[in-house]
């Protein structure tokens, strides 16, 4: 496995605008601007303070220790979180939704991306930093989680889709185990790839997982722990009972001013606007920065009349508000904009590991960090990598492909190499060679009719017969050319299958098993030791093997 660096990676992922503005942020939006990593010192005079008042650490690990020995956290976990008790030790946190067996292949570099800046950080300072990661369980969009793609031994784009009811928006945590169907999920696995050697076994830890969890979120965080054993990662969830008691105080906040987030929201964006940035989302000036979960339901939550209601029509005072959120406070659930700060308030956090479109969410929250003040942590960009197996390289290589050349349709990118490999003046060769030859026996037939004219029929007739035997010929090459041309049309549109499928970049599609259930545990061992060169915010292309 190794870096590849014959193709500029730029050209096909762009360049994100918020990604340009973090690391040169115009004078304009300089307050808004999260802190980069190399703000490192100066958040860290910020926070420590903050986090040393606000964070009880023994509360936390107690209650972390508690939740992760339920779930049968590998044991370097478990040493991470009584880690968390000391004074200097911090954590550097990823997080996104939990997809099926692990999501997208960029949920798997995020955690990287965390593990990695933990142990580098840790290297340069005199402090403890250690890898986390939020399990967003509070989420409801079932269509995030509910697909899984990976290649065929066709080389075609497969998938899996859960058959989630996606109109109901429930959050994640609701969802019980055995609504996954996972034999169905396993067989469709089995009888689409290659039969490899690692199948069975790594389909076997699959089950394990599956079989010893009491919820869906619980098995995700299995899986996730399957492929980190040793790495003591923390998987942070919404719905641990720590975070829904200690939340209650920000959530209280919200309850009083409830127009205050979504003003934040607005202005900010605004100015973004201004400056020829689009802003990721709009807010409502009557929609609170908070959902209820009732009925089995993510609800939203809006201000009317100087009351609080939810779109199935139900509606509750300040005051019947605030004794819900003290009697049950995992009837609370944070919309996207406040789950950063609640998070940043609870844990002690110094940087977060996001993709573009989440950095893009942060330019908006200045305001809403500043009304609970919690000092923001430094963000840092995921790195990020698109994996070619052997034949995808091959084939780049025998074509003179660019990855982004993908990006265009199949039947115009095989007609563009067609032309190439058999040149563009072919055409313009046959017109000559039929004029030649016409020329030719008009010469025949003029020196034929000085000396013996009887012989212009056969002369005539041979003509014919040249002429039939070049077209033939010609014919029997373009059958040839079509069936290659079938073949390269078979070709590119596997690899575009393996690095842009459904014209995405691969990172957002594929999942790691499919390279695991291929190419076995080495795979795992060999990305790790790889990604550690990889910087900030970079795409690289990645042999396989």
């Amino acid at each position: 496995m190794e870096i590849l660096t014959a193709w500029n990676a730029a050209s096909l992922t762009g360049v994100h605008p918020y990604a340009q503005a973090l690391a040169n942020p115009p004078a304009e939006l300089l307050d808004l601007t999260p802190p980069p990593l190399s703000s490192i010192s100066s958040v860290i005079e910020k926070r420590k303070p903050f986090i040393g008042a606000s964070i009880d650490r023994d509360q936390l690990a107690d209650s972390l220790r508690q939740s992760h020995e339920r779930r049968d956290a590998p044991a370097s976990a478990l040493r991470a979180i009584e880690r968390l008790r000391e004074e200097d030790c911090y954590l550097i946190i990823a997080g996104q939704q939990p997809g099926l067996l692990g999501g997208p292949l960029y949920t798997f570099y995020k955690i990287l991306h965390a593990i990695h800046l933990s142990r580098r950080l840790s290297a340069e300072t005199q402090k403890t930093f250690l890898p986390a990661f939020w399990n967003a369980t509070e989420d409801d969009d079932i269509s995030e989680i509910a697909s899984l793609y990976w290649l065929s031994k066709e080389k075609t784009l497969a998938a899996y889709h859960w058959g989630l009811d996606k109109e109901n928006r429930r959050p994640y945590f609701s969802i019980s185990k055995n609504e996954l169907p996972i034999n169905d999920l396993l067989d469709c696995l089995r009888g689409s790839l290659h039969p490899t050697e690692f199948v069975d076994t790594i389909l076997d830890k699959i089950r394990s997982c599956y079989d010893r969890s009491d919820s869906y979120p619980d098995f995700f965080d299995r899986l996730i722990w399957m492929l980190f054993p040793n790495e003591g990662l923390i998987i942070v969830r919404p719905d641990d009972p720590y975070i829904r008691r200690e939340s209650r105080r920000i959530l209280e906040r919200e309850i009083a001013e409830p127009a205050h987030a979504a003003q934040c929201v607005e202005e900010a964006g605004a100015r973004l606007q201004v400056q020829g940035l689009t802003p990721p989302i709009h807010k409502r000036a009557d929609r609170t920065s908070f959902f209820l979960v009732e009925e089995g339901r993510r609800w939203p939550l809006f201000v009317r009349d100087g009351e609080f209601e939810t779109t199935n029509g139900k509606r509750w005072s300040r005051a019947e508000l605030l004794r819900k959120l003290d009697e049950q406070p995992e009837a609370f659930s944070a919309s996207a904009v406040l789950r950063p700060a609640i998070q940043d308030a609870l844990l002690p956090t110094m940087a977060a590991i996001l993709g573009p479109n989440e950095l893009a969410y942060h330019f908006l929250l200045k305001d809403i960090y500043a009304q609970h003040g919690v000092p923001r942590p430094c963000l840092e960009r995921r790195f990020g990598f698109t994996l070619l197996e052997g034949r995808e390289k091959k084939l780049l290589e025998r074509y003179g492909l660019e990855p982004n050349d993908l990006a265009q349709h199949p039947a115009a990118l095989a007609k563009r190499i067609a032309q190439q490999e058999s040149g563009r003046e072919r055409d313009a060769m046959r017109r000559a060679a039929e004029k030649a030859l016409i020329e030719y026996f008009q010469t025949l037939e003029e020196r034929a009719r000085q000396t013996d004219p009887t012989i212009l029929k056969t002369l005539e007739k041979n003509h014919r017969r040249i002429q039939q035997e070049i077209e033939n010929s010609e014919n029997l090459v373009s059958r040839r050319e079509a069936e290659k041309n079938q073949t390269l049309l078979l070709q590119l549109q596997s690899l575009q299958c393996a690095l842009l499928p459904e014209g995405d970049l691969q990172e957002r599609r594929l999942n790691i098993f499919y390279y695991l259930l291929k190419y076995g545990p080495s795979f795992l061992t060999d990305i790790q030791k790889i990604s550690e060169a990889a910087e900030e915010g970079a795409h690289c292309f990645i042999s396989a093997v």
